[in-house]
């Protein structure tokens, strides 16, 4: 995390027109610094000319290291002016990267709430107080549909007689809400504090105190003038309180006064379980203290408003009375925190629907409840399915009528749409041409869920892509434009995109039986756009000397030529281009032939990881030429010298061959590695001694295929006989070295290592003429034990 030299993480922005409009690399960086925590619903916040997020630190420990388990809370200008200076300066930090946590403006203040095992903090950005609100509750709830919200739910329980030898732990508890800019004072002589805060319109003021003296006696680590050394600290507002009428339970200074006189709705009491807190209220469970599974109360879903809450003639223990709380559903099975919650308002009465997605019938259904007034409460009023089949997927979120959601892709997650408004007919027996209340999978989207979820603005899905470049994804943000013709796209028009991007895709497959090579090409242009790599290929393998046709053909590079540059191919099937796919030379914009028209990575990329993306393309997609050391070069001559033997000729060959190769490659290589120009000169010594045998004369190209370029052993494996003789017909070896010459011009073993398989059996290597060549003719050619006798071994080697 160096500021200035974000790989990936920095706050940027981007004009909305831009956005619109496509110009994605049109970005500016606000803050050059690491935008990541573990809490990835926390995100950052944008409260008036100010950014705050929370950082990896930069801090180092005395050995070095970066301190990058510690969270760095800080504040950063807008307009992308704050220095490197005032980004080091910290708001608070902390020994923990992985705590929840919460911007939130309250009047003029903006706070940073944050939980820490189990207790909640509030951070005052502008004087840097921190105050402890609350200490022991098991769980704290969040907003989940408002994350500037700036209240928070808990439960806690409840010890009679706290502060002496009496004390005891009763069996319910209560559900409390705080909020972020309430405060505490202190009354150290009497060991007492007050809490005051706001909750919804309501001012509260709530007093603790306890018994000093056996507190300093009793309790370890108790200090008078720190109330969150106090055996409770709690600064939130009651909200209900599960207290029954038996007379084993006290009144405490944990209840409220005005519930004294109120007759609680049981007598032993409730133990409340909260489930979320979205949608303006909190959704909850309750049981009677001495319940047992049978019990039916355990498994109604409640669902308590704010507004409600927070009236002022609200009681606590009154609150549960069924006229106050909406039944959700009678069981919370299916309407669990995994289901999706929706309410809509009729006449002052909130009608419940849920989403849920059933793992044992892999399908998503829609259940809507009896409203408040009916006779079943909370009763399923309707019931059926949107989506018949879903296996192991997850609802996400709603946006507008759709409902979306996702299962595992490659890397990721993919991303899955459905209309849910409609009626139990609708999806059920759809017309065929009518998809709207049909799911769709967006195109193959593929996101990752570490650390950004996916977002939607405009009508333009936001999301982390976990598509692999090759096998590694980099997970930068990118988008998909969803705009249809009339806002978000329906379920018809994204079926209409995905027929585009299949399209492409199933038309491109089609030459990779034939044409594999071709069809790794095209899907380096649809993933790029580009035709660099293929261009650069083709112009070093000419340099290099490599025929015109190496690895593609004339097909594929007229082909490849035609789909790029959109004109009619020049090959016999003239397949047509020209508006293919879209195409059109006066909108860009219609060309649906690359991967740009349907998702685009959003800002710029690190170098590095666009280098690393360059080379998998011209390592698996547009495969390099074979890759040889430094020291050895395909366009170096290499003069070759065959001393004589037994009185034989001494003869010298210039061949254009790559050097000895790495032995890992060599096998591999030699199939591939294509000879570029071959010279065969037979120089006869044996009257004039003085010809110079290393004389660069003029010699006679001979064009030789890439196997033969391999030794005899390996031309055995690498290449069949029928097809060394396409390569080089027999006719044209007898010219250039017929098989007497050979038995004068070349021992057999140097033949064996040097020949390709063809020149091999002709110029008489005596192994592969028993194989290659009839007896009688291996026998006048070059016996084994003659071969033997004229080239040991050790001389080969000294003489090659």
């Amino acid at each position: 995390n160096t500021y200035g030299d974000v790989v990936r993480g920095a706050l940027l922005r981007i004009a909305k027109t831009d956005l619109q409009s496509g110009n994605y690399a049109k970005v500016q960086t606000v803050v050059p610094m690491l935008f990541v925590a573990q809490d990835m619903n926390a995100g950052i916040y944008l409260y008036d000319e100010y950014v705050y997020f929370a950082s990896p630190t930069t801090e180092k420990e005395r050995d070095g290291t970066v301190s990058n388990n510690y969270l760095s809370f800080k504040k950063a200008k807008l307009n992308g002016s704050s220095t490197e200076k005032e980004l080091k300066e910290n708001i608070f930090r902390l020994d923990d990267n992985s705590v929840t946590y919460r911007y939130v403006k309250i009047g003029e203040t903006v706070y940073c709430l944050y939980v820490d095992g189990t207790q909640l903090y509030s951070v005052n950005t502008k004087s840097g107080k921190t105050t402890l609100l609350v200490s022991g509750a098991d769980k704290y709830y969040f907003d989940e549909t408002d994350p500037n919200s700036g209240v928070v739910y808990y439960t806690m329980g409840v010890t009679q007689d706290i502060d002496s030898v009496s004390k005891y732990d009763v069996k319910y508890n209560q559900i409390y809400a705080v909020r972020a800019d309430a405060t505490v004072s202190l009354d150290a002589d009497k060991a007492a504090y007050t809490a005051k805060g706001t909750f919804g319109e309501k001012a509260y003021e709530k007093k603790y105190d306890f018994d000093k003296a056996y507190l300093e006696e009793n309790e370890d680590g108790f200090k008078a003038d720190d109330f969150s050394s106090y055996p409770y600290v709690n600064l939130g507002q009651l909200v209900l309180d599960g207290k029954g009428a038996s007379a084993n339970y006290k009144h405490t200074m944990f209840n409220q006064k005005e519930d004294k006189d109120e007759t609680p709705a049981t007598p032993h009491g409730f133990t409340y379980t909260v489930q979320s807190y979205e949608n303006g209220g909190l959704y909850f469970t309750r049981s009677d203290v001495n319940t047992t599974s049978s019990d039916a109360e355990n498994t109604v879903l409640y669902y308590l408003a704010d507004s409600v809450s927070t009236a002022s003639d609200w009681t606590t223990i009154g609150g549960n009375e069924s006229a106050n709380l909406d039944v959700v559903a009678l069981d919370n099975k299916n309407a669990s925190a995994e289901a999706i919650f929706l309410i809509e308002e009729e006449g002052g009465v909130r009608n419940h629907t849920y989403l849920y997605a059933d793992t044992t019938e892999n399908k998503i259904y829609k259940v809507s409840t009896q409203a408040k007034g009916a006779r079943m409460e909370g009763d399923v009023a309707e019931k059926f399915w949107i989506v018949p089949s879903a296996t192991s997927v997850t609802l996400f979120k709603t946006e507008g009528n759709y409902l979306y959601y996702y299962a595992a892709g490659s890397n990721g997650n993919n991303l899955s749409v459905v209309d849910y408004t409609g009626e139990k007919n609708d999806y059920d027996s759809p017309a065929e041409t009518d998809v709207q209340y049909t799911a769709q999978t967006l195109l193959d989207v593929d996101w990752n869920s570490a650390w950004y979820k996916p977002e939607f603005l405009d009508n333009i899905l936001f999301y982390s892509n976990a598509k692999s470049f090759g096998s590694t994804a980099y997970n930068y943000i990118y988008t998909v434009n969803m705009n249809g013709a009339n806002g978000m796209m329906t379920p018809a028009e994204i079926k209409a995109l995905n027929e585009k991007y299949e399209e492409v895709n199933d038309y491109i497959d089609e030459f990779e039986s034939e044409h594999a090579n071709l069809h790794a090409a095209l899907q380096y242009y649809f993933r790029t756009g580009e035709t660099k790599a293929f261009d650069e290929f083709i112009a070093e393998a000419r340099a290099q000397g490599y025929k015109d046709h190496y690895r593609y053909s004339e097909y594929e590079i007229n082909e490849f030529k035609a789909f790029t540059s959109h004109q009619v191919s020049e090959n016999a099937d003239k397949n047509d281009y020209t508006a293919m796919f879209g195409y059109s030379a006066t909108d860009a914009s219609a060309y649906y032939g690359v991967e740009s028209y349907f998702y685009n990575r959003l800002s710029v990329m690190d170098k590095a990881h666009t280098d690393a993306i360059e080379a998998m393309w011209r390592k698996d997609f547009i495969k390099p030429l074979p890759d040889l050391s430094e020291e050895d070069n395909t366009a170096k001559i290499v003069w070759i010298v065959v001393g004589s033997v037994l009185g034989a000729c001494a003869v010298a060959a210039a061949i254009t061959i790559p050097l000895v190769l790495n032995a890992k490659k060599k096998a591999k290589l030699a199939a591939e590695q294509e000879v570029v120009t071959a010279y065969k000169r037979k120089i006869d010594t044996t009257d004039d001694k003085s010809i110079d045998v290393y004389a660069d004369d003029e010699v006679v190209p001979v064009k030789e295929e890439a196997k033969e370029e391999a030794p005899a052993e390996e031309a055995k494996e690498e290449a069949p006989a029928e097809e060394a003789k396409e390569e080089a017909p027999a006719e044209e070896a007898k010219e250039e070295a017929p098989a007497e010459e050979a038995k004068e011009e070349a021992p057999a073993e140097e033949v064996k290592e040097e020949a390709p398989a063809e020149e091999a059996k002709e110029e008489a290597p005596a192994e592969e003429a028993k194989e290659e060549a009839p007896a009688e003719e291996a026998k006048e050619e070059a016996p084994a034990e003659e071969a033997k006798e004229e080239a040991p071994a050790e001389e080969t080697e000294k003489k090659e």
